[in-house]
């Protein structure tokens, strides 16, 4: 095998010629007992060679190893990125994590210490050479050629090592220790405990607040716990002079008179070489520069716009370098402005988006990984960011919980127009104030800016989730026993890395705004509550109604939710069929029990369902259908979320964002995700696409007067559309109906108060939406009743197939109509169907076969009822 870089390519006469040198099989090793048996853990490198050539790149990448099984004492092969728990799987010595309850019979592996190695032919290489590893997970030792060159406790940060000269062969060794037991000795050696909440384990034995490492990993309320370990990122041999991308800053600003002007330093004396701008045009533009950078001006330049706003324009800076033995680098951007807006207004303090001046109502989803394991979610993770840019949305939340996103991650929020909340990788935890601590995350924090800082579509960095709420507000002092002294100091860590450190390095090494924690108030509001962002959770953890909506604190709602069921399908894979099945109830681990001894995510799902549906335990407390919960519980979940961003929306500037928790799941479960695992749209995934359209009509769920408010968040003006507006019984009878002539400038909303005869307590709002030439740019119904409140009529529906989509037709007025067909998505779902008004719905291929027409399941409110 022959590591080479992507766009080499080895001749057969090369193949021959490459040699290997053999393993040689001495790892430090750290025995591990299970089950009263005692073996190694071992990771290792598979040997690998580099071909000669005349000009080698300078980039090299290994990613072929072999890992030790102690199950079966052997060493079979495994790429890298990777991870202990994926490889075991892979090789068939672990089950599946994911099916049924295997997760606890796993936990075993994060008390291994892992091993990984290889040996590396030197002499296809650069005579300075350096070994980088894009991510180590987390606690490893380097060891080349029998001397410990390096010690790493960061999975979140690059680390590279300089390679021996004048040797022959690279031997590389990687020992990745058990993160579970070397936290457990850096929390012991503290002088106090360090709170945390995600880690169900007793105080003192939670080593997640002292681990950089994703605190998923320990355990959320909607993961399991796998703590593993391994080398998380790629790992390359590079020439020592070869720069890093992230040593050069560029920087934009537009002027007044609308032009641009585009500069770029290095850190450090750059290689010799041309410097070259792509305009979004395809035309090229050679850049006059020095050894420390350079700059150009754009008379015209092309904007880059958030979705649904605009174009989303690049230009790409390359570098191609002199020296044969370089790599080229390329940089993509584009130009835009981002400011944050926090100015005394009606409510408070405002906390607005402003891009290119332009104020942007925020509209998106917080995201976590796509798999647990990131390694195998890389090739999903661009699908879920699709199912965001398809339901509309123009910003994600990057929650702090997890780990830095992928390059794939920004290039395609980059190239779509998804603003990008950043957190930074702190959640739910308090920090360690040790001076070690804090340079490691200085040092993380630096690369991490450095290396996301070019990107159009960063929009902020945040210093942690729910850390400083949690502080003030969690009980956390008595819990952890954090009093006098132990409080002060504990206070003191926290600002010296979220108020000192963080914001320091923002504002140094990039032009972006920082927040220092999400929920946060406003320090330069004069009335807290009515500034910054809310975790707008009191709907759920407090049972509080969606009129709560229109009235929580802070002026952007960063997150909030409701659980679901993922669909049946979802849940049969992991060998879930009945509601009562032991995998099923393993999986429910939202806990409330300062509301009531026993409440968790199962009874706040009823609470909501009995009184904006029906209840789920209704039909047959003992053996109710899981059909049932899942229709149930997506339908009452897709009324909030629709509701949660409609009042956000039609707030009148009260509220500048609407994140809502959570876009996807890292594995098969009950969740707040609107799409499960395996990428299945629940029913609130499509009342989010409604919600979010650029252009539509929501009804305001404050006032009076009954208002309706025409949005059009895009660029161009719609001048003369028309607007119908109707009111329908839940009988299906028109009641009373108006047309509306309504002119919305670009980037505005239009507000109409309806006349009194649309004033009403009951019955349903209809509206269709023209434009001038009579295409229709929205329709939507609103209800004034919760659903609950009607007894609906039983409707019979029709369907008729044609080609790649449905016609439907209904006798009477019928409610939340679902469509399920293995193979396929529909383009709507969970919509109202009108008494004999045929209804067409699309689909598409998801790339799985499609299964037989007449497996077509097709459910609506009236059956649950």
């Amino acid at each position: 095998h022959c590591n080479t870089a992507p766009l080499h390519r080895c001749t057969t006469a090369q193949l021959h010629d490459c040699t290997m040198a053999p393993l040689q099989h001495k790892p430090p090793i750290e025995p591990l007992a299970i089950g009263g048996f005692w073996f190694t853990v071992a990771l290792a490198f598979f040997s690998l060679c580099s071909c000669e050539r005349a000009s080698p790149p300078s980039a090299v990448g290994i990613n072929r190893w072999e890992l030790f099984f102690p199950t079966t004492n052997e060493w079979l092969p495994v790429n890298v990125p990777g991870n202990a728990a994926t490889d075991l799987l892979k090789h068939a010595q672990i089950p599946d994590p994911y099916f049924g309850t295997n997760e606890d019979s796993l936990r075993w592996i994060e008390r291994g210490n892992w091993v990984y190695r290889t040996r590396v032919l030197a002499s296809g290489h650069a005579a300075e050479s350096v070994l980088r590893f894009e991510g180590l997970d987390t606690y490893a030792s380097i060891v080349v050629n029998d001397s410990l060159l390096l010690e790493t406790d960061n999975a979140h940060r690059a680390h590279e090592v300089t390679l021996p000269k004048a040797v022959n062969v690279w031997n590389i060794q990687v020992t990745l220790h058990s993160p579970v037991k070397r936290g457990q000795t850096i929390l012991d050696e503290l002088p106090r405990l360090v709170p945390v909440s995600n880690e169900m384990k007793p105080i003192g034995e939670q080593t997640s607040s002292v681990t950089r490492k994703p605190y998923y990993h320990f355990g959320w309320d909607w993961g399991p716990r796998l703590v593993s370990a391994g080398i998380s990122g790629p790992v390359s041999i590079v020439h020592a002079k070869q720069p890093l991308a992230s040593s050069n800053r560029i920087q934009t600003a537009i002027a007044a008179d609308g032009t641009a002007r585009i500069t770029f330093e290095h850190e450090n004396e750059w290689p010799a070489g041309t410097w070259t701008l792509t305009h979004p045009n395809g035309r090229h533009e050679l850049i006059q520069t020095d050894s420390i950078g350079g700059s150009c001006n754009v008379a015209k330049p092309d904007l880059w716009w958030p979705n649904g706003m605009g174009n989303q324009p690049l230009y790409t800076l390359t570098w191609t370098p002199e020296s044969p033995a370089l790599d080229a680098l390329d940089w993509t951007f584009g130009l835009r402005t981002v400011e944050w807006v926090r100015e005394p207004d009606a409510w408070g303090q405002s906390f607005t988006c402003h891009v290119n001046g332009v104020r942007v109502q925020a509209r998106g989803a917080n995201v976590i990984p796509a798999d647990f394991f990131p390694v195998r979610g890389s090739e999903v993770e661009l699908s879920r960011l699709q199912s965001a840019i398809d339901a509309n949305m123009n910003m994600v939340r990057v929650w702090g919980g997890a780990s830095y996103p992928s390059e794939q991650f920004y290039d395609f929020c980059d190239s779509t127009g998804l603003l990008v909340w950043q957190d930074f990788m702190f959640a739910c935890a308090m920090v360690p104030g040790d001076s070690a601590y804090l340079a490691n995350v200085t040092a993380e924090a630096t690369h991490q800016v450095k290396r996301l800082r070019h990107r159009p579509s960063l929009a902020l960095w945040c210093g942690n989730n729910e850390s400083q709420k949690a502080w003030d507000s969690w009980g956390w002092p008595n819990a952890f026993d954090l009093h006098g002294a132990d409080s002060v100091a504990t206070e003191r860590a926290y600002a010296a890395v979220f108020d000192e450190a963080l914001p320091s390095v923002v504002s140094s090494e990039s032009n972006s705004f920082y927040w220092p924690s999400s929920p946060s108030r406003d320090p330069m509001a004069d009335y807290a509550p009515d500034s910054g962002d809310e975790h707008a959770w009191r709907v759920w953890f407090d049972t509080l109604d969606f009129d709560y909506f229109s009235a929580h604190d802070g002026r952007f709602a960063s997150e909030y939710g409701l659980q679901s069921l993922p669909d049946a399908s979802t849940l049969s894979k992991v060998g879930i069929r009945n509601f009562k099945d032991e995998a099923l109830q393993f999986r429910q681990r939202s806990k409330m029990e300062w509301l009531q001894p026993g409440l968790d995510g199962w009874g706040m799902m009823r609470i909501y369902a009995r009184r904006y549906a029906t209840d789920p335990l209704a039909a047959d407390p003992e053996h109710t259908p899981l059909e049932r919960w899942i229709y149930l519980t997506q339908f009452t979940q897709a009324l909030g979320l629709r509701e949660a961003l409609e009042r956000h929306r039609t707030s009148n500037g009260r509220y500048a964002g609407s994140l809502y928790w959570q876009l996807s799941d890292v594995w098969p479960t009950v969740s707040w995700s609107t799409v499960d695992y395996y990428g299945r749209w629940k029913l609130a995934h499509y009342a989010v696409q409604q919600a979010n359209k650029p252009r539509c009509v929501q009804r305001a769920h404050v006032g009076v007067t009954e208002t309706l408010f025409a949005f059009n968040d895009g660029p161009q003006a719609l001048d003369s559309t028309a607007l119908q507006v109707a009111l329908i019984s839940t009988q299906g009878d028109t009641l009373h109906a108006a047309n509306f002539t309504v002119d919305v400038a670009a980037f505005s909303h239009y507000v109409l108060e309806l006349d009194a005869a649309f004033q009403t307590s009951k019955d349903i709002l209809r509206w269709t939406w023209s434009d001038g030439a009579g295409n229709v740019l929205d329709e939507g119904t609103h209800l004034h009743n919760k659903p609950a409140e009607v007894d609906w009529p039983d409707a019979t529906i029709s369907i008729v197939w044609k080609g790649s989509s449905l016609v439907l037709t209904s006798d009477q007025i019928a409610l939340g109509v679902r469509l399920q067909l293995e193979g396929v998505q529909f383009d709507d779902n969970g919509f109202v169907l009108f008494p004999n008004e045929p209804k067409t719905v699309r689909f598409h291929s998801t790339g799985a076969p499609m299964a037989a027409q007449d497996a077509l399941i097709l459910e609506h409110f009236s059956q649950f009822q």
